[in-house]
């Protein structure tokens, strides 16, 4: 939060003159005023005719409370008194049995003496004060309880119904179950047998009912009461009388899926109907979507974003539905064929890069024959992806023959001329791309003084004088590559780097022109040489190795000097973990805590070689031939210049890591035991990692600071950074939203794409599986960041995380200036009396359970007067109130708003708009206790804050560490 303001800026701010105090008015303010003739409705304000003419509202809120004070006050006697009574016991503080119990006396004396005891407690029940609120722990509830308990303990209970509950009660029974909330139904309709068990014991409505209850339910709907009526059908069991368009579709519209899923149970024959209903919007387009749904829009029905109707998110409902539903795919037919259509292209892809074997043959035969046999439409679209293929290599090869080409190619040439003319044009690119491959020179050297040798068939003489050429290098890299995407796991080429060249053996040419014994005869000078071996998640490569040679697998136990570079780095690390950093935003899961078989605890760190190459070198790896084809020969020039550099960067990557480490007062040789990862112990069991908070808070801090100050770009507010976070991310989108961070948070994976297609100026964060979904989708390209997820990463270390990515400086005025609860930065800063009188005013005097007292103004005026209200006398935080008249409205002038006393409304300065302060949810000693205490009012939902319950407490923790620390750094940083 921003700094409270000193008593001058105070004075600045409201003004030096404050209007004072009325001498005379009426007992308190009054709610809504008339509108004038020819008067303009101020903006914000609402109009509503009323008994007493056209009034003007402040907000929504004041107009309800204004109804229900007039609604209050023409309760007849003895209602009234009744109401009262009961109120003050249920609000006189005494344990909850008994107030119940005191309850139950009073209902069974007004039922007991009333004429018909059936009316008499539905009136009770309209009359309390809480009949509008929507909880079971309300006085409302107690009253029919309390009757039920009663009617029980009758002996004549058979007679009393048959006297006095006719068909006209029931009707007022069901509306009072329905007119405001529904959480008395079942209750009421048992008391009032709206509903009763027949000879079969089966519940049935009373017939004479029966054709009220009907139309109640669809005028219901017509009020758009959806949730309601369908609680109604759901009780009475009428689940086959109406349609899903009744109410289940607009329940659906409105978020309630669960309860619609839980009615749909009980109900078979609206299940298929409900799935066709979803299945028919599957093939249709996101406008298609929206037209079918403008009626809904326009009625505010609808508050589900569109994109819970299309694609990938559909199909996912409608798959749950199918199998929840126990329902075959007939009874969603575009959903089956979507899925078709998606195994077709697999199973097509798999087949193309698999050997043609019969066995191969028959698995893809197995997989397609039985999703197109029986569907024309299905085997249209499968054919038409492999004669697309068919016609692009066609073309590539110039087949003009007739002899040559199948029937079908043929017609397609005659029928389709726009297939060919667009398979043209894709070959027609790939050959300039084949050109620009050829015309690439085979490159001889990786840089200046260092070579690159291809050994292949041709290099024979070469290939067999490198065992001695390798028993004379003191420190060898070797890295390989193997065909990706197959079965085969065999090497196609090895990498050798030395000390002045680099060694591309390639394994394909040479397997067919050297034996078994040269090929022992160099593993061996390798693997088992006196040089220091260097690899990079070397268990992998060596696995591949012997794959390739099983019948060598003997060497394994001759490994020496075999070094490892992600494993020597863990065991630097886990010394001092200040000699490098490896924290990669870009990888989730980065660290994986256990306990080896000897009862060690070992932390191993997840990174790639590029990132290390990068930290420990400062350049980037290209791998962007990563996953080229190995297998094909010749290989390309960036084939080869990947692959040699692939290996030389582990010599970069070790002697750096040597020189830091050594820089670090630490003995280099003692970090490369352990380092065989075919000789590391195995894991045993997780374990899960203690993290010290003051370690950790202290490691962060330096961080920051050393951030800060080796910084050389501006960096940015708290308050300028407009960010996204997914649903795993919650408790860091909470604390960055608490450190001043504009934050949106998701509740879903799909809710947080949704709010990234809203909001195209935010960063979406988030981590694991769902950062790799999200950034193949085209519209949040460069929009997506992603953060480490686990035990291992607090909230406090992501956050750090992005302030550096960003180049982000947290200060101290950015904490909690921004609204835990609905993320608007717009608080306005009210003195402690203001928010008392409000709380006593709207709450304790006109509240649903206000005690009806009389409101003494007078004693009010010196409370609200400027020299009560000064700034001083508030931690810096003062205000002015205005006693306007007519219609006697009451506005206290605040830091960055107003506060309307008599509505309890706040109108913070940034134009939100009337918001009712939600002065409901905090006990009173937090405004009566007397004191300098002043609140922050959120202007967008009126939340409260104050200093010493959240603010002061952070301040004292993490939060207070790394700002202060970084404040420092700054200062130092402009000095």
């Amino acid at each position: 939060m921003s700094e409270a303001p000193t008593s001058s800026q105070q004075e600045n701010r409201v003004g030096e003159n404050p209007p004072q105090p009325a001498a005379t008015g009426p007992p308190f303010p009054t709610i809504g005023r008339p509108l004038q003739a020819g008067e303009e409705i101020p903006a914000g304000c609402i109009v509503s005719q009323t008994p007493e003419g056209t009034m003007i509202f402040q907000s929504k809120e004041e107009r309800k409370m204004y109804y229900r004070l007039q609604s209050e006050a023409k309760i007849p006697e003895p209602h009234a008194t009744h109401r009262k009574l009961m109120k003050e016991i249920w609000i006189n503080g005494l344990p909850k049995p008994e107030r119940e119990a005191l309850i139950s006396e009073i209902v069974q004396l007004i039922v007991g003496e009333a004429e018909n005891p059936y009316e008499a407690v539905l009136e009770l029940h309209k009359y309390s004060c809480d009949y509008t609120v929507n909880s079971n722990d309300r006085l409302a509830s107690i009253i029919l309880n309390c009757f039920e308990k009663w009617l029980n303990k009758r002996d004549d209970r058979d007679q009393l119904e048959e006297n006095f509950l006719n068909a006209d009660i029931k009707k007022v029974a069901f509306d009072a179950a329905t007119k405001v909330t529904t959480t008395s139904l079942a209750k009421i309709f048992d008391i009032f047998r709206i509903q009763m068990k027949n000879e079969e014991d089966v519940m049935k409505v009373d017939v004479e009912l029966d054709e009220f209850i009907q139309g109640e339910i669809k005028t219901l709907c017509e009020q758009l009461k959806f949730k309601e009526a369908m609680e109604v059908v759901n009780l009475i069991s009428w689940h086959e009388r109406f349609d899903v368009e009744l109410f289940l579709i607009p329940c659906t519209l409105q978020d309630r899926r669960p309860l619609v899923e839980e009615f749909l149970k009980k109900c078979p024959r609206l299940k298929p109907k409900y799935v066709q209903w979803l299945d028919e919007l599957l093939p249709l387009t996101r406008l298609q979507v929206e037209e079918k749904f403008a009626r809904y829009k326009q009625l505010k029905i609808m508050t589900l974003p569109i994109e819970q109707f299309l694609d990938k998110t559909l199909e996912k409902h409608i798959r749950r539905l199918l199998l929840a539903y126990r329902m075959g795919p007939a009874q969603a037919p575009n959903f089956t064929r979507s899925r078709v259509k998606g195994q077709i292209r697999y199973q097509i892809n798999q087949f193309l890069e698999a050997e043609k074997t019969l066995e191969n043959r028959y698995k893809y035969y197995q997989a397609l024959y039985n999703n197109v046999k029986d569907d024309e439409s299905m085997q249209k679209y499968m054919l038409i992806n492999l004669v697309g293929e068919a016609v692009w290599w066609m073309l590539l090869l110039n087949i003009d023959d007739p002899y040559l080409l199948p029937n079908e190619l043929k017609d397609v040439q005659r029928i389709d001329p726009g297939l060919i003319r667009e398979k043209q044009k894709e070959v027609d690119q790939f050959r300039l791309y084949i050109e620009e491959q050829r015309d690439e020179a085979i490159p001889k050297v990786l840089h200046e003084d260092y070579a690159i040798h291809l050994v292949d068939s041709t290099k024979l003489e070469l290939f067999q004088r490198l065992p001695q050429l390798l028993l004379e290098e003191e420190l060898i890299g070797i890295d390989a590559e193997w065909k990706q995407g197959i079965a085969s796991d065999t090497v196609a080429l090895m990498q050798v780097a030395c000390g002045e060249c680099v060694y591309l053996i390639d394994f394909i040419s040479l397997t067919t022109h050297s034996t078994s014994a040269q090929w022992r005869v160099f593993l061996e000078a390798l693997l088992t040489g006196p040089g220091i071996k260097l690899g990079f998640d070397f268990g992998q490569d060596l696995k591949h190795l012997f794959d390739t040679f099983p019948n060598m697998v003997d060497l394994k136990s001759k490994l020496t000097n075999i070094v490892c570079l992600k494993q020597l780095t863990n065991n630097i690390l886990d010394v001092n973990d200040q000699v490098i950093d490896v924290f990669d935003p870009s990888r989730p899961n980065q660290f994986d805590t256990y306990t080896t078989v000897d009862g060690e605890q070992v932390t191993e760190r997840n990174f790639s070689l590029a990132y290390l190459y990068k930290q420990a070198v400062g350049k980037a790896l290209d791998k962007t031939q990563q996953q080229s084809a190995w297998t094909q020969r010749p290989l390309t020039p960036k084939q080869i210049l990947y692959a040699a550099q692939d290996a030389y960067c582990l010599h970069e990557i070790y002697c750096e890591l040597q020189r830091r480490t050594e820089r670090a007062g630490l003995h280099f040789e003692n970090y490369l035991a352990d380092c065989n990862p075919l000789t590391v112990a195995k894991k045993k069991k997780r374990e899960k990692r203690e993290v010290d908070d003051v370690e950790e808070v202290e490691k962060l801090v330096q961080e920051m600071n050393a951030f800060v100050a080796s910084s050389e770009h501006p960096l940015r507010g708290c308050g300028e950074l407009k960010l996204i976070t997914d649903n795993m991310l919650t408790a860091l989108g909470k604390y960055l939203r608490r450190m001043g961070v504009d934050v949106l948070l998701s509740n879903a994976k799909n809710d947080a794409f949704q709010l990234a297609h809203r909001h195209t100026d935010r960063i979406l964060v988030s981590t694991g599986k769902t950062y790799t979904q999200l950034t193949n989708i085209k519209s949040l390209a460069g929009r997506t960041f992603r953060v480490p997820y686990g035990q291992q990463h607090p909230p406090i270390t992501q956050a750090i995380l992005i302030f550096k990515e960003f180049k982000i400086l947290p200060k101290r005025s950015d904490v909690f200036s921004r609204c835990m609860s609905c993320n608007e930065r717009a608080f306005v800063l009210v003195p402690r009396p203001i928010l008392h009188f409000i709380y006593h005013f709207c709450f304790e005097i006109r509240g649903v359970y206000a005690r009806e007292e009389d409101f003494a103004m007078e004693d009010w005026l010196g409370k609200l007067s400027p020299e009560n209200l000064a700034a001083e006398k508030h931690g810096g935080v003062g205000a002015t109130v205005d006693f306007i008249k007519p219609p006697y409205q009451m506005v206290a002038k605040c830091v960055n708003g107003e506060i309307h006393l008599g509505a309890g409304m706040v109108n913070s300065d940034n134009g939100m708009g009337p918001v009712k302060i939600e002065i409901h949810k905090y006990p009173s000693n937090v405004f009566i206790t007397p004191g300098d205490r002043f609140f922050y009012v959120c202007g967008g939902c009126g939340h409260l804050y104050w200093d010493g319950y959240q603010r002061k407490n952070y301040m004292e923790t993490t939060g207070g560490h790394i700002i202060s620390n970084c404040e420092e750094s700054d200062e130092s940083q402009e000095r």
